[in-house]
């Protein structure tokens, strides 16, 4: 077990995210299917048993706290109506808790925020300079949002 202080490593953390989000999909009923480390922007594919579709899901973790994941420009771009995100607070030993978004909605908003923070300007007044990093902010309404996806499943 980890000392109180210590963190696991980024790479953990996402495995850890990654089968929480698995066996919750699991537990609901759903087939999730763990994609390689390798497979960039989809960590999950995701079906129900007779089902004729599928979604993507990826997902980002957070060890503690709730508030801000860090993304990247290539999340500025959508990826279709089937996909997902799953925002995972691990918070230490306790329960994890799941925020889950549709992919259009994320890659909107993080446009939008960045668009908002390279337009505006620093502390001193001189102009911020462009980033390749991106930030999300789930809304307290997907917490929990497991039956965004059974209505993306249906459509």
């Amino acid at each position: 077990m980890l000392p109180k202080d210590e963190k696991l490593s980024k790479w953990l953390s996402g495995v850890a995210g990654e089968y929480f989000v698995a066996a919750e999909l699991s537990r609901r009923g759903y087939i999730a299917a763990v994609t390689m480390r390798n497979t960039r922007g989809l960590d999950l594919l995701v079906s129900r048993p007779g089902s004729k579709r599928a979604l993507t899901l990826q997902v980002k973790t957070i060890q503690s706290g709730n508030s801000e994941w860090l993304l990247s420009k290539p999340d500025e771009e959508s990826k279709g109506d089937a996909h997902f995100y799953a925002f995972v607070a691990l918070n230490r030993l306790g329960d994890p808790e799941y925020f889950l978004v549709s992919g259009k909605r994320v890659a909107k908003e993080c446009t939008d925020r960045h668009i908002a923070y390279i337009t505006g300007t620093k502390k001193d007044g001189t102009p911020r300079k462009d980033t390749t990093m991106r930030t999300f902010c789930p809304r307290p309404q997907d917490k929990g949002a497991w039956e965004s996806l059974a209505v993306a499943m249906k459509s």
